[in-house]
């Protein structure tokens, strides 16, 4: 909470474009996953209004609301260095510079539940990054799935089934499922 020091928290947040495989086009994805004393808080298009604002490098935000679960994230990250340029996968140009990483970032969080702050933590080694560049100009943008998206995602599929009735699909199985 507010005013003392946060022993177990994590947290991972994304705003990005993702490629949609076989149909393809871009889609719009983004979460926030928090972990703290013991819990677990998700962020997912699924059931969330998930929405960021990233400049070209030194600035990133993001915030979530869940409404049905009436929690609610921010955080807010700055760098003034300038990072560190990685390769990444690329489209059609394998492994190249197109990231931009550090371990320096400043991040400072809050969350609410039921109107009432329950983080408000602050870190000076944020891993923070950005890719897929370059990026010139601020990017904001928004994921959250539509009403159809939602029920699709709500169905119950016995995916072993699946995968037994339908031999051929074994092949696209992922290791572990």
């Amino acid at each position: 909470g507010q005013g003392k020091e946060e022993q177990e928290l994590s947290v991972t947040a994304v705003g990005a474009l993702r490629e949609l495989p076989g149909i393809g086009g871009e889609e719009t994805v983004g979460l926030i996953a928090i972990h703290h004393n013991g819990r677990f808080l998700e962020f997912f298009p699924q059931d969330s209004k998930i929405e960021w604002e990233t400049e070209e490098w030194g600035s990133w935000k993001i915030t979530a609301f869940t409404p049905d679960k009436k929690l609610k994230a921010e955080i807010i990250a700055k760098c003034d260095s300038p990072g560190t340029l990685l390769r990444a996968p690329t489209n059609g140009k394998g492994l190249a510079p197109a990231c931009r990483d550090t371990f320096e970032g400043v991040v400072e969080m809050k969350i609410w539940e039921l109107d009432e702050l329950i983080v408000n933590a602050k870190s000076t080694d944020g891993g923070l990054e950005i890719g897929g560049g370059p990026w010139e100009t601020t990017w904001k943008d928004s994921a959250e799935f539509n009403d159809a998206i939602k029920t699709l995602l709500s169905v119950d599929v016995d995916l072993d089934g699946v995968f037994e009735q339908l031999p051929p699909l074994k092949l696209f199985k992922p290791r572990g499922l």
